[in-house]
């Protein structure tokens, strides 16, 4: 089987899965990454038994990208203490807000 064919045959349902799985805009994302990992290893995923459900597997992996912390953390002040840390200002409270609600 060829990738075409692949994506013809599977590719809607493995995007339905992951939207399902995720969301709309989480899941749809992940379909196109997994699908594009497919077709860059093709050679080696079309070999194997269920390909469709090694690379629903790869968008898995993809979606939970989304929901892993950015990497920052907000300094909480020290208990009893009325001083914000110096790092903690008023602008970047609110950047961090947005970015977490989204």
């Amino acid at each position: 089987m060829t990738y075409e064919e692949f994506v013809g045959r599977d590719g809607a349902r493995l995007r339905a899965g992951l939207v399902a799985a995720y969301g709309p805009e989480i899941g749809a994302d992940a379909a196109a990454e997994a699908l594009a990992y497919g077709f860059e290893h093709w050679e080696r995923v079309g070999g194997m038994d269920d390909p469709a459900g090694y690379l629903y597997r790869v968008g898995q992996s993809e979606a939970r990208r989304h929901f892993r912390p950015s990497g920052y953390l907000p300094v909480a002040p020290a208990p009893h203490s009325n001083r914000r840390p110096a790092n903690r200002s008023p602008a970047r409270a609110r950047a961090f807000a947005r970015a977490i609600m989204g």
